[in-house]
């Protein structure tokens, strides 16, 4: 009887000293590197926004940067046409 007692007494020993240790990995795991969004700088023309979605290149954050409205026209204010300018040199 002692000597369950003392296996029992053991264990619960060797299962608490295991407490707090990083065992799954997921504790200090590095933060998910996203993306930029795409903007209206970053295209020349509604026509090449166009092209990237019929690709399927931009992703649902692109989408929401590029049509700010919300109203399905990507960087067009309303009755106005958008003429583009790139920022960066391509």
């Amino acid at each position: 009887m002692k000597r369950i007692a003392i296996a029992i007494l053991v264990a619960m020993i060797l299962s608490l000293a295991g407490c707090g240790e990083a065992s799954s990995g997921y504790d200090e795991a590095e933060p998910r590197r996203v993306p930029k969004p795409k903007t209206c700088s970053d295209y020349a023309n509604a026509h090449e926004i166009l092209i990237d979605e019929q690709a399927g290149k931009l992703t649902k954050s692109d989408k929401q940067w590029l049509d700010m409205d919300g109203d399905g026209r990507y960087c067009e204010e309303r009755g106005v046409v958008w003429q583009g300018e790139r920022s960066q040199a391509e």
